[in-house]
């Protein structure tokens, strides 16, 4: 999403970013891969870890939000993907709380 912020100067630039090599198209495809990928990392680290049901809870919640993320970005509004860039933290910390609540279990 960040590097659709900056597309149209990268064009001008001449520049190979991610932005222009998936373009509008494909850009969706490969975030919610991403995104599912990192969740389930997520998970099984958790699972490796031992982790309680709080956990699994924040994960889910952070692959949630990585979800409206993709789904309402606008690859043409800079406003738009920079509030969806600005908004990681919350999956961040919803991880760190789903952490936290499961060693409270």
């Amino acid at each position: 999403m960040y590097a659709h912020q900056d597309k149209v100067d990268d064009k001008k630039l001449g520049l190979k970013s991610t932005a222009l090599y998936f373009g509008n198209e494909h850009t969706r495809r490969a975030l919610y891969t991403f995104a599912g990928v990192s969740t389930t990392a997520l998970a099984a680290s958790g699972f490796m870890a031992g982790m309680s049901w709080p956990f699994y809870l924040g994960v889910v919640g952070a692959g949630c939000h990585m979800g409206w993320q993709i789904n309402t970005a606008d690859w043409d509004d800079r406003m738009n993907l920079n509030q969806r860039f600005v908004s990681n933290n919350h999956v961040g910390a919803l991880v760190m709380a789903g952490i936290v609540a499961g060693q409270l279990v």
